[in-house]
Order: C-alpha cells, then structure tokens, then sequence
C-alpha cells in the first residue's frame, strides 16, 4: 500500500508518495487538472495507494474525478491539519508529505482524522440552488427595513391595524397609493418587489424538487419546517445515514459546545461553529418561527430559560434541539408527534 498525499493548489498540485513503512519513494509537481491527475493514476501503474488532501475549492473536482476513476481518495478538513498551518517550514512539499503521514497513520487506525463528506452531482446543483437562494432572502429583509426606517423617518404613517403586515402585496399597494409624491419610498418598493420575485421564481425550483421526497414531507412534520426549508436542511444532510447519532451530526455542524477538559474541571464553552455556516443559518430561522408563534415545547424552553441565560444563548440552546427531531424522524422514517 502507498500513501499519496496532496497539497492543492488552483494552478498546481504538490504530490507525495510514501511507501507502507513510511519512507517517501518521490515527490512530484503536478498540474491541477484532469490530465495532472491522469498522469499520478499512470505513475502509480496499478499498484494499491490511496490519496488525501486538503477540503479546498479547487480540490473538490479534482477530488471528484479521482473517485470516478476508481481511486480511494479522501479530503479532510484543514483544521484537522493544524500541524501544518502553524510550521515554521511551511512548504509544499512538506506539506504534501505531512499529508501522507496523516493519511498512513488513519490507514493504520493510529489517529482518528475526520473526512469531509464531498456531494456530487445533483446533490451539488441542490446545494448551489439554497445557497443562491439565501442572497434575494437576505437582501429582501435588508430593503424592507429601510423601508419601514424611510416611512418613520419621514413621518409616513399607515393604520396598522388594517395592515399589520408591511410585506403583505395589499399593504405596499396602500402605501404606493397614499405616499405617490415620494420617490425615493416608491423605488425602495420596486426593489424590494423584484427582489420578491427573485425568491418566489427560485421557490418554484424547490417546490418541483419536493413533490415526491419522503424525507422532505417527514421534515413538513416538524412545526416551523416548511417545504423550502425542509429542501434546503436535506441539501445540507443530503443522507442521514451519514451521522451514527444526533450528538454527530450537531458537531459536524458546529452546534456542539467546546469543550475543556482539564483534570477533574469540565467546562462547556460556546458552540464550536465548525462545519457549513448555511446548516446553522437554516435552523436559527425556524427557530425564529418557534419564537413567532409559540405553542411548543421548543419555544417554552426558550421563554423559560432566557431571563436566567441571556435571550442569545437561550436562543442557541433552544435551537440545539431542533438536531435531535430531525434526526429522529429521518432516521425512523415516520413523521413528528406532536405530544
């Protein structure tokens, strides 16, 4: 068996291959494409080897191509590889042989290094889709408060008892037909209804994609999950057979707190905030939906418990166990009860 490890780069790659007993048997400079990965499956010439690198942009399709091609390759998360960010001698070649040396103690089952789960195909297009659709979301929520700040500003007042909802289209209609001489106001509504019709064009998307998902419609079970949502916390667990339990898959996504370990003192700091960003963002905002409506056991957690811990912090603890329903009904295959 050899150990070949990668250290990629977006115009070049730093290879190392080791042997069985750890010596390096060559180092070698390869271009980051498929041709350059061709010309290490060739240099090989059949003999058993497998490959890690870096979980990096540019390496993702390099990587994908390798599994195409019948190589074991792996990526990993770099701040599994600390030792290599904080050397001193920090060069490619060194780099790609600590890699190796990694990848042949995990072989031999001598440390325990966590592989980054790569999605592929259409599993990918799901997760660009969710991704694209955070940007109109965002900027949606973004130009509805400057409305609201430029009608308060300028003292333009509607009865909010007849339109509580300043998002509502009949709302927006009412303020464009009462406040017509302020430009400024009614271009700020053009933008924020074009921005709407971004979202409602990309929501369409998702709706032809959970038609016919089980997983999607056990999600639709848990209060505050809709069928956008549940789209977009599937493109991100794509498998929940990925996780052996619940506890994993909150650490995988960074919602597992840090923890210090130091004799007989254990102290349980803030949550590592590891893993994509998009996972933690999806679940705060059905958080919010518990918070808005209320009614569960989620929410009264959250009403008894932010007075003693801090409305943020209960906000997080309380958002914490969203992992443990959605693992459960994945993972059972049978929809939520409420009790």
């Amino acid at each position: 068996m050899f150990y070949v490890g990668i250290d990629y780069h977006k115009e070049s790659l730093a290879v190392c291959i080791m042997k069985q007993g750890g010596d390096v048997e060559k180092f070698v400079e390869l271009d980051a494409t498929p041709d350059g990965m061709d010309s290490l499956i060739n240099m090989m010439n059949g003999r058993k080897y497998r490959v890690m690198g870096e979980a990096f942009t540019y390496a993702i399709d390099l990587h994908n191509y390798l599994i195409e091609s019948g190589v074991d390759s792996y990526l990993t998360d770099a701040k599994d590889f600390k030792v290599i960010t904080r050397s001193h001698k920090k060069t490619d070649k060194n780099d790609s042989e600590t890699i190796a040396w990694y990848l042949r103690l995990r072989s031999r089952g001598e440390i325990d290094l966590s592989v980054a789960y790569i999605v592929r195909n259409d599993e990918m297009k799901l997760r660009d889709l969710c991704r694209l659709r955070e940007d109109p979301a965002r900027q949606k929520g973004q130009e509805m408060q400057r409305i609201k700040m430029h009608m308060r500003r300028n003292g333009e007042y509607i009865d909010e008892m007849k339109y509580p909802d300043l998002t509502r289209k009949k709302a927006l209609k009412h303020v464009q037909e009462s406040f017509p001489g302020d430009y400024a106001l009614m271009e700020r509504i053009k933008t924020y209804i074009y921005i709407t019709g971004r979202c409602g064009a990309i929501d369409d998307s998702f709706d032809k994609l959970a038609v016919n998902s089980v997983d999607i419609k056990l999600l639709t079970s848990l209060g505050g999950i809709g069928n956008l949502t549940a789209v977009q916390l599937m493109s991100m667990i794509v498998s929940i057979d990925r996780f052996e339990t619940a506890d994993k898959m909150r650490s995988f996504y960074g919602m597992a707190p840090n923890v210090r370990d130091s004799g007989e003192t254990v102290k349980h700091g803030h949550i590592t905030k590891a893993g994509d960003p998009m996972m933690r963002t999806i679940l705060n905002r059905v958080i919010h939906t518990h918070m808005r409506c209320g009614g569960d056991d989620i929410a009264a957690f959250y009403e008894s418990h932010k007075d003693s811990m801090g409305k943020m912090k209960a906000r997080t603890a309380a958002c914490n166990k969203l992992p443990d329903r959605i693992f459960a009904v994945l993972k059972r295959r049978t929809p939520y009860v409420r009790r």
